[in-house]
């Protein structure tokens, strides 16, 4: 992030007066009051707390992604446009970050993998593994592709024949070569793209 944010690091809670460092919400038993900030984000405030992939400090903040985010880093990451108004990271964070490999994504069916997943890297990819009817199984193979810019109708719609729209047919990954969050429903590594030729 360019130049000092004029977010402050703590907040004292209006109600109990209490002082919090890094937290969206208040954490005195008898109150849990939210940080006026954060009203519009209480889906992201856990009861759990969990470290902040940035700095390591406890958190309260728990992105779509399964990042941990301390509070004001989070202010911040919205301030610079490097946060979506879904709380997903943005191609101005990756460009900000270019050795950062792991992706958000989005997906539709799941058996052992998710079998069609969309993310973004500088371009839309589409990796699909549908079900073979003739195998009686899913495939252990991706097929990738190169898609145009997606609008959310197209995204939120059916994705059957979505690969009918695609720019390009990039290659054929094993499963294997896929490397995804421990969820296996949030993050993608996309180190295999350097495989495609």
């Amino acid at each position: 992030m360019n130049g000092k944010s004029q977010i402050p690091d703590s907040w004292v809670c209006t109600k109990c007066k209490i002082r919090h460092f890094g937290f969206a919400q208040c954490h005195n038993p008898s109150c849990f009051e939210i940080r006026k900030e954060f009203e519009g984000y209480k889906h992201l405030i856990t009861p759990q707390f969990g470290r902040c992939v940035i700095s390591g400090a406890e958190t309260d903040l728990e992105l779509p992604n399964g990042d941990y985010l301390w509070a004001p880093y989070f202010l911040q990451y919205m301030e610079t446009g490097w946060l979506n108004d879904k709380c997903y990271y943005t191609d101005a964070y990756y460009e900000a970050h270019p050795n950062e490999t792991w992706r958000d994504f989005i997906y539709r069916e799941f058996w052992d993998y998710p079998r069609e997943i969309l993310f973004r890297y500088k371009n839309t990819y589409y990796l699909k593994s549908p079900f073979d009817d003739n195998a009686d199984e899913y495939p252990d193979i991706y097929t990738l592709y190169l898609m145009p810019d997606l609008k959310a109708d197209v995204i939120s719609g059916s994705w059957i024949n979505l690969e009918k729209i695609a720019i390009n047919t990039l290659g054929r990954i094993p499963i294997g070569n896929v490397t995804f969050d421990e969820t296996r429903r949030k993050k993608i590594d996309i180190g295999f793209l350097s495989s495609i030729k």
